[in-house]
């Protein structure tokens, strides 16, 4: 006789009560598989997806690599008549890729010899930038020779928390423990000079709430006009 299939166990619906036990229970025992808060994780996905839009296939980078196209320089004097510098050399440039680096120690540090890797606890405590070095792939030749290639520093810029460019991405609660992290980090924000920063992605006035500005241009704008705005 084939053994009955047995339901998965569902997850119990969270209330409005406090739920204090199961709220002990999930911080004493984080989950290894996935978070216990999915609704707030679904509030902070579209910040991470816009920032994993920029480097994805097909995403922004590339749509903007393709505008960009390929860009031909000139040698020499650009307001010189051709008769006067006879002919000149052509530069053609193009963007073939650009990618960010995930967080690593610097070259600079050598005591770090196995795991060079960056976690943001770590830019909190050292109040640092939570940052990946951002290269592009760069094809370059000069006339009618040969397309040759060559990697460029572009400098380094923020790693937004949980994006597909941090150490964290894709990690469990207890995971983010064992990183030094809360067990329900939820990204979708930066870290710089330590401190935690978000860009917020609209921006409206609060309702029923009063706001005075104070503002010189509105005297300017005619007879009748004074500094207070509301």
């Amino acid at each position: 006789m084939a053994p009955a299939k047995t339901k998965p166990a569902q997850e119990k619906p969270w209330t409005t009560e406090y739920d204090t036990l199961r709220r002990q229970d999930l911080f004493s025992n984080p989950p290894k598989d996935k978070t216990a808060y999915p609704m707030l994780a679904a509030a902070v996905d579209p910040h991470i997806n816009s920032f994993n839009t920029i480097f994805s296939p097909g995403g922004q980078i590339e749509l903007a690599i393709r505008d960009i196209g390929t860009k031909v320089f000139l040698d020499g004097n650009p307001y010189a008549q051709p008769e006067e510098i006879g002919q000149r050399n052509r530069l053609a440039v193009r963007i073939q890729d650009v990618f960010l680096d995930k967080s690593v120690l610097p070259p600079s540090n050598k005591v770090a010899l196995k795991n060079r890797n960056i976690y943001p606890a770590e830019c909190r405590e050292r109040h640092a930038t939570y940052r990946g070095k951002l290269r592009a792939r760069l094809e370059f030749k000069v006339n009618n020779g040969d397309w040759r290639e060559e990697v460029c520093d572009l400098g380094s810029i923020p790693i937004m928390l949980r994006s597909n460019r941090c150490h964290l991405e894709g990690y469990s609660p207890d995971q983010l423990v064992k990183a030094k992290e809360e067990s329900e980090e939820l990204g979708g924000y930066f870290i710089v000079n330590g401190i935690e920063k978000i860009i917020r992605m609209l921006q409206v006035n609060r309702r029923n709430y009063p706001m005075a500005i104070k503002r010189g241009a509105f005297k300017n704008r005619g007879p009748g006009k004074n500094l207070q705005a509301s």
